[in-house]
């Protein structure tokens, strides 16, 4: 049995070289960011796909839409603005009580914004246009 290397190597991801545009800022470096977590069942086909494939069987791949999502949302800028459009909807923390944090839904984008606020309609629309 062959021990295990000392060297840390970063937990690269070669095959998002697809996935992720080449404006991306050189910081990411095609690593997993922290604040992401992917996770594959063992013996799962995910690591023999990685994607291309579709061994899954699904439409598309959950691994490859979470880490677009993920890359196409921005780091919140902490203000005391704050400039969207919202639907009437507010954000309560559950952690630390009873000082949570609390704060306003908005969303990215500026216009109709009350899909995000009804689930109840995302019932038949696909993944990737929910996430």
């Amino acid at each position: 049995m062959r021990k295990p290397s000392k060297r840390r190597r970063p937990n690269l991801v070669r095959w998002l070289r697809d996935i992720i545009p080449p404006d991306e800022p050189p910081s990411l470096e095609l690593s997993i960011p922290p604040g992401l977590r992917v996770t594959t069942p063992r013996r799962s086909l995910c690591v023999v796909c990685k994607g291309s494939k579709m061994l899954c069987g699904k439409r598309s791949c959950p691994i490859a839409a979470r880490i677009k999502a993920y890359l196409r949302s921005k780091a919140p800028e902490v203000g005391v603005e704050v400039d969207g459009s919202s639907p009437p909807s507010v954000f309560v923390g559950r952690y630390g009580y009873p000082y949570v944090n609390v704060s306003p839904l908005t969303p990215p984008v500026h216009g109709d914004t009350s899909l995000y606020d009804m689930p109840e309609l995302w019932f038949g629309m696909g993944f990737e246009e929910i996430a």
